[in-house]
């Protein structure tokens, strides 16, 4: 038989589910892509990394980011000042997720169409560590490509 609390903290995640998925629809800002083919080709013309946002459609973890990272006026302004945002549901994006071998949810990739990934983050990333990781982001992609030989890496 089950206990009150079990059926109540039960009850309550399934409402905190449902709430999530409705309140993420309107968190990203018109701005942001669905699309990541559109969304490379933008980076491409524009120069600027891509900001890929994979998700899947009962992901807590995924909504608490859109909550309070992607929301956060400091982020979002240096998103929307040096980035091509892009947000996929896994789901809808099988290939995408083989591509660049996603294994949990979120995961966020910010590809340079310059020097290629520049940043890979699994999981949920908080504001304050986001804006930093963006920093460094933004200083590689700006910062001059040199030759290397092939095989240097290797």
């Amino acid at each position: 038989m089950n206990s009150p609390v079990v059926v109540s903290r039960f009850a309550f995640l399934l409402v905190m589910l449902a709430a999530s998925s409705l309140l993420a629809q309107g968190v990203l800002t018109a701005n942001w892509k669905t699309d990541a083919d559109r969304a490379w080709q933008s980076a491409r013309r524009e120069q600027r990394p891509m900001l890929l946002f994979i998700t899947s459609q009962n992901c807590l973890y995924c909504r608490k980011m859109e909550h309070e990272t992607f929301a956060n006026r400091t982020v979002a302004a240096a998103i929307q000042a040096g980035f091509v945002p892009v947000s996929v549901l896994a789901e809808q994006n099988p290939d995408l997720v083989g591509k660049f071998r996603v294994r949990s949810y979120p995961t966020t990739v910010i590809v340079s169409p310059r020097t290629g990934v520049i940043d890979y983050m699994v999981g949920y990333v908080g504001p304050v560590d986001f804006q930093r990781r963006l920093d460094v982001a933004t200083r590689q992609n700006a910062a001059p490509v040199t030759a290397t030989r092939p095989w240097a890496n290797h």
